[in-house]
């Protein structure tokens, strides 16, 4: 059987397009990359591990051809259409947006633009997207809907575009049979797929359980023909089959969900759409927002043309605050753009045109340029906003069908906190062309009220946002928020899993004393009187694991043991909260004081005292558990941070030689110092390697020895259904997750 093989197509009609013949093994170099790519949060400044000689095209690109893609601004690449999913599935799980931008970033001297053509069979057709039949399917049935709004996301797409948000245009929360017979019937020619995918679905509503990752394929969430209270996880080849069920086939499918690229939107492409765009992994929701209402509304200048669309979507991104580092939006095309561009142009085709046209400044008053997105988070506490976070879960302003540069728009958000309240306020400008601006990220409030640092109960608040345009009011709302207790962690909410290192307190006095009477334990372990507490410095050279990392070992030993024998402590039930999944923390401090502590309690305690002596340390979350870690050496942790070695978690058929997932490892929006279910297999690996040791905490109240701990915490990570996420503080210390300065603790 040959080698499978791709074109691409460069953007300049004098270079003849480059064939890549792939090698037998290129089935484990997708998934390993696939998985590089969705991990990018992880990677470390500079050290993108696509770049370099041991980067993912390098192998296969000469230095000539190289250098012909980086002097390009577009590039095609050019797959083999497949009549079955799972044919040629390595093909379109390869991150190609990422491996070609990573091989050439020191070549360039501008972005590149990449897009897929897949090589179907069907007769050739014109590459411009009909708008006049554009529709909106949203789903986020029973409790999806309290995380996303999908109705104002159908509103925002189709008046992006210039159309009447009608209630037509809409398909709310359907079943397959629902929306079966709704794409028959309206043969949409657009069609926006709003929700949630079966991945970030299982996670969010907790039902790991139920459909555990390795098992779970790439898909989304529909509501049940039998229950409201059960979502219907449709898979990929079936709401593909859906979509593209009526006649004519749609122009464009937008899949604004996680995980979409790679199955979803490519089987769109197969099953009859033209052009179909989904995401590789996981985009911010408000950077999706302002793609997805650039390019729409581009389409609507254009009169439908999908390249100069797509191209100056991503272009608004390029425009926000932040980076968008490595694969993320992908473009599937059943049309070779590039061909398409470069051929002898015909007079333009007149297309149905939306039913409203850009005016000018003029003609609109300043509160109705601008229209206003915002979702509040119903709850905040000190240590989200002691980490920079905003107080919405999305906050973004979009421009109305008006042409020209919008000004002086001002966004003002209060919280009030009892004496007083946390002001924000910043002023911007729409330049002429930007079709909005994601605020989300730079809505910060100041600590400055002593109630949210020292309250110990939850209290009830409220959020203000005004925003205007020129003076005008464009919205003014006032928002029930809760206040949480300043040592209330939300067990349960997946997002608050990446603020726990925050209640990892290596400056609390108890820990210093821990470390005091250590001492003289690390000296007998070591038989050296002048031992110390060095961290990573004692490494040793030799050949053998004791002689290399025992001396790291016996200061984690030495810890344990005065934790266990000079600070005896017991287990005790979490302290009273009143809400779902939350829970009480204790300081090291007042843990001492009381010689009490929860799993997790005890997990942040060592965690606490390993980062004082600069040995990093890692929380295990399993369903109801938590237990801490350490790495035995700062050079594999930085192995860790640079996505070396998964060879050994990636092999021919996959982790462990088990069936692959042909969709690739899923994605949730974890940072990358937050290691979820996906990523099991890679956690699971490094700890049989001996590189990560874990130990269960809590055989310090039943006495238990340091390499029992460590066995017992090996054996916690057996079982994939159980585990939630591993922490890395280090990697969290470095993304500016730094811990509380809670007040009043004692010593």
């Amino acid at each position: 059987m040959p080698a499978p093989s791709v074109t691409l197509r460069l953007d300049n009609p004098s270079e003849p397009p480059i064939t890549i013949a792939l090698g037998p093994n290129f089935q484990a170099e997708a998934m390993r990359w696939s998985y590089i790519a969705r991990n990018r949060d992880r990677w470390t400044s500079g050290t993108d591990p696509g770049q370099g000689d041991s980067g993912p095209l390098q192998a296969y690109l000469t230095t000539q051809q190289l250098q012909k893609i980086a002097d390009a601004r577009l590039i095609e690449v050019g797959i083999p259409a497949s009549a079955r999913e799972a044919e040629d599935w390595p093909l379109r799980v390869f991150p190609w947006e990422y491996a070609l931008s990573a091989a050439t970033r020191g070549l360039r001297s501008r972005p590149l633009t990449v897009i897929r053509h897949q090589q179907t069979e069907r007769a050739k057709a014109t590459e411009a997207v009909r708008l006049n039949n554009a529709r909106s399917i949203e789903s986020a049935p029973g409790r999806l809907s309290q995380y996303y709004d999908t109705a104002a996301e159908g509103n925002l797409m189709l008046s992006s575009m210039g159309l009447e948000t009608s209630s037509e245009r809409h398909l709310c929360n359907p079943t397959r049979t629902v929306l079966e017979y709704w794409v028959r019937a309206k043969a949409p020619s657009v069609i926006h797929l709003a929700g949630v995918d079966s991945h970030q679905a299982v996670s969010l509503l907790g039902l790991e359980a139920e459909h555990p990752a390795r098992s779970l394929h790439d898909g989304y969430a529909l509501k049940s023909p039998t229950d409201t209270d059960v979502i219907d996880l449709v898979e990929a080849e079936d709401l593909a089959g859906l979509l593209c069920g009526g006649e004519p086939k749609p122009d464009l499918v937008v899949c604004n969900l996680y995980n979409s690229a790679s199955r979803i939107a490519a089987r769109c492409v197969a099953l009859g759409a033209k052009f179909a765009v989904g995401y590789h992994d996981v985009i911010e929701d408000g950077l999706a927002m302002i793609f997805c209402s650039a390019l729409y509304q581009r389409l609507a200048e254009t009169q439908g043309d999908m390249l100069e669309a797509f191209e100056a979507a991503v272009a608004a991104l390029r425009r926000q605050p932040g980076s968008l580092r490595g694969a993320c939006i992908v473009l599937w095309s059943s049309v070779s753009l590039i061909e398409a561009k470069h051929a002898p142009k015909k007079p333009p085709r007149r297309t149905a045109s939306p039913s409203s046209r850009a005016r000018t400044l003029a003609d609109i008053a300043p509160r109705d340029r601008i229209r206003v997105e915002r979702s509040p988070k119903p709850q905040v506490n000190y240590s989200l906003l002691h980490n920079k976070q905003s107080p919405f879960r999305s906050l973004q302003v979009f421009r109305n069908n008006v042409e020209g540069a919008i000004r002086d728009i001002r966004v003002t958000v209060d919280l009030n906190a009892g004496e007083g309240s946390f002001p924000f306020s910043m002023s911007f400008d729409l330049a002429e062309g930007e079709s909005g601006r994601d605020l989300t990220s730079e809505i910060v409030l100041p600590l400055t009220s002593a109630l949210i640092r020292t309250q110990s109960e939850p209290i009830q608040s409220s959020l203000r946002l005004h925003v205007t345009c020129e003076g005008q009011t464009v919205k003014e709302e006032t928002f029930r928020v809760g206040l949480a207790p300043v040592d209330e962690w939300q067990d349960g909410e997946k997002d608050e899993w990446r603020w726990l290192p925050s209640f990892v307190l290596p400056r609390d006095p108890a820990v210093s004393r821990i470390i005091d009477s250590a001492q003289g334990i690390l000296c007998a372990l070591a038989d050296d009187p002048t031992a110390g507490f060095d961290g990573y410095q004692s490494l040793g050279q030799g050949r053998t694991e004791a002689e290399r990392f025992g001396n790291v070992d016996k200061q984690v030993q030495a810890i344990w043991y005065a934790v266990l024998n000079a600070h005896g402590v017991s287990y005790i039930n979490p302290p009273p909260s009143y809400g779902n999944y939350t829970q009480r923390l204790r300081t090291p401090s007042q843990l001492l004081a009381e010689r009490r502590g929860t799993c997790i309690d005890l997990a942040l305690l060592l965690a606490a005292c390993l980062e004082y002596v600069d040995i990093y340390p890692v929380i295990f979350l399993l369903t109801g558990h938590a237990f801490t870690g350490y790495w035995r050496s700062d050079g594999m942790h930085s192995e860790f941070l640079d996505m070396h070695g998964l060879e050994l978690v990636f092999g021919a058929n996959g982790p462990d030689g088990d069936t692959v997932n042909s969709g690739g490892s899923s994605a949730i929006n974890n940072p990358g110092y937050v290691l979820g279910q996906s990523q099991h297999q890679e956690v699971r690996q490094r700890v049989y390697q001996r590189h990560l040791i874990p130990l269960e905490a809590t055989w310090l109240t039943n006495r238990g020895g340091f390499e029992s701990a460590a066995t017992e915490g090996k054996n916690n990570l057996r079982r994939v259904s159980e585990f939630a996420a591993m922490i890395d503080v280090r990697l969290a210390r470095d993304r500016g997750v730094t811990p509380l300065p809670l007040l009043g603790a004692k010593g």
